[in-house]
């Protein structure tokens, strides 16, 4: 008898699990998201591990595509006439409003009418980063050597309008000093620059830069999260030390093609919060840098996503910038 209790417990739980599975499994078409950045970056590396994890929480397959190109306008294109159907979705960034801010024309903006915002996955912290051993070993030698220069201090740029370019505004903006942005194709070639001496400075997103940190070969100045990094918990937020405007960070979420049915949009969001409360993505975002990931609601996420196009459409306003 206590066998059968057993068994029928057993087969209960299997029951609920399947259903919740059912539940979650809106198509049983492999699911893509799309990255509009080549394989091994930063979302690249995130966006794997979290397909993985959703594919074994839903029971669906999730699969990361790579459409790199056009300062992302390839990728927001295929995803905003692929199928809305919750076969496809698009990893954006605040890159993506950063360059809208400086590109009123951007094609395919995601805060335009071919996207629905579903859930936010990470937020990156940058480090302020200079080279090691050049005597600027805080912020405020960093200020006065900016104030100090005529032609004022370069930093470096992924590429023009993400947001270290935007970061770099708002730092000058904030010190009263002049800096010049000097575009680079990523990341990587500017950070060997920075160590290099051929630029002053960079805001880099804290998994690129803190291996150089540990090298020795750059030196963290702050960090510009609104709290310190558990990583580096020796370096100064620049929030604490009056810098109020520039907390900031590189965030990454999820968008749906605008006509994806709103029941699958939300059955997507919960299991992106779902995938995030993982373990092991809790320990590798934190391996990262990454700011600990929270449950956060569809509509959260969709004014998060609001604010932070004004916020940097604001930024650009007051600098006088434009580029057509």
């Amino acid at each position: 008898m206590r066998l059968a209790h057993s068994i029928a417990a057993a087969a209960l739980c299997l029951a609920a699990a399947a259903s919740a599975i059912a539940q979650e499994a809106w198509t049983e078409q492999p699911i893509r998201l799309v990255i509009p950045a080549s394989a091994g970056g930063s979302m690249d590396q995130m966006a794997r591990p979290l397909a993985a994890v959703m594919s074994r929480l839903s029971g669906q397959t999730f699969i990361v595509e790579n459409r790199s190109g056009g300062a992302g306008v390839l990728a927001r294109e295929f995803v905003a006439h692929g199928p809305a159907d919750g076969t496809v979705f698009l990893l954006g960034s605040v890159h993506e409003l950063t360059r809208m801010a400086l590109t009123p024309n951007l094609s395919f903006p995601l805060t335009g009418p071919d996207f629905v915002p579903v859930a936010k996955i990470a937020t990156v912290p940058n480090l302020v980063v200079v080279k090691a051993g050049t005597g600027v070993d805080n912020v405020d030698a960093l200020v006065a050597k900016a104030r100090s220069s005529p032609k004022g201090i370069s930093y470096g740029v992924g590429s023009l309008g993400n947001l270290q370019h935007l970061a770099g505004i708002t730092f000058a903006q904030s010190i009263g000093a002049h800096m010049v942005a000097i575009p680079y194709k990523g990341s990587a070639p500017a950070l060997k620059d920075l160590a290099g001496g051929q630029i002053d400075v960079l805001f880099d997103t804290m998994p690129a830069a803190s291996a150089f940190v540990r090298e020795g070969r750059l030196r963290a100045l702050a960090v510009t999260a609104a709290n310190r990094s558990p990583l580096f918990p020796d370096v100064p937020t620049l929030k604490e030390l009056g810098l109020e405007r520039m907390v900031l960070g590189t965030w990454y979420g999820a968008f749906a093609p605008a006509k994806t049915p709103a029941r699958t949009i939300e059955a997507a969001a919960a299991l992106f919060s779902k995938a995030l409360m993982d373990p092991e993505i809790q320990r590798m975002w934190q391996e990262w840098g990454s700011e600990k990931p929270v449950p956060q609601s569809r509509t959260a996420f969709a004014d998060f996503v609001q604010a932070e196009a004004q916020r940097w459409q604001e930024a650009v306003r007051q600098a006088g910038l434009k580029v057509e």
